[in-house]
């Protein structure tokens, strides 16, 4: 990056030059092609992960997701045209090269279409397949994404509404994923826009969670919600959940 912040024209036409070539090639598979994918797809998460503000555009970023999303294995986000390389590249350390650099380029920005985020966009599709995914790497860069998601897409109250359905609705890792990542923006920012209804019903809903971490986690989010709307004062973390039954009363009624 310049002084500026800005990407280096050199940079620049080396993210270009590389993903028309591997476009290209992409119907070729072999060590020394999945070698130079691997090296891309470092490149790109490195990239963008060394600076603090948009140094794609939105055109370059939805080419790079497209290319390198179809080289993410059982995760691939394919298109008619990319459709060959998800079925013949087979490398693991590439699958999570390439998992890593898409979950870069959907953090370092506002969505770049907005379609995908809508209840049946692909996008929304894909992260709850990687939620039910086994692997813990998988999930927490699942999860991951979809909380920066939440926090650069606060236009779209249509990802909120997916993430609240999914909490009720999904699967167990999808339930898990989903309210984490509510949770924890919420956290870092009191003041998302919501419906005040909605938020403070499924974090009631889930104080009553099979799951420790989940109950723990809707403590934390009606403490903040409570901070917001009600002012009740409910303890800090260590006696949260002893101070819930005296504030319950005053939510039900609110709702």
């Amino acid at each position: 990056l310049d002084a500026s912040g800005n990407l280096l024209k050199c940079h620049f036409e080396y993210i270009e030059t590389m993903r028309a070539y591997l476009l290209q090639e992409n119907e070729k598979a072999g060590s020394p092609f999945d070698q130079m994918r691997r090296y891309f797809c470092t490149f790109v998460s490195d990239l963008v992960s060394s600076s603090d503000h948009d140094v794609l555009t939105n055109e370059t970023r939805a080419d790079l997701f497209f290319l390198i999303g179809s080289w993410c294995g059982q995760l691939s986000i394919t298109t008619s045209e990319l459709a060959t390389a998800t079925r013949i590249i087979k490398d693991p350390e590439l699958h999570a090269a390439a998992l890593k650099a898409i979950c870069s380029l959907l953090c370092c920005g506002p969505i770049f279409n907005s379609s995908a985020l809508e209840p049946h966009g692909y996008l929304l599709r894909w992260i709850a397949k990687g939620l039910e995914r086994p692997e813990e790497k998988t999930q927490k860069l699942i999860r991951s994404a979809l909380e920066v998601l939440m926090v650069r897409n606060t236009n779209l109250p249509v990802l909120l509404e997916w993430i609240i359905d999914n909490c009720y609705t999904g699967p167990r890792l999808v339930v898990d994923g989903c309210f984490h990542a509510l949770a924890r923006s919420f956290c870092q920012n009191a003041n998302y826009p919501c419906d005040m209804v909605s938020i403070l019903n499924l974090a009631l809903f889930m104080t009553a969670d099979s799951s420790h971490r989940m109950r723990e986690r809707a403590a934390q989010l009606l403490q903040v919600l409570d901070r917001r709307y009600f002012q009740s004062g409910i303890e800090e973390h260590s006696t949260m959940m002893a101070s819930l039954t005296g504030a319950y009363s005053q939510w039900q009624l609110s709702l």
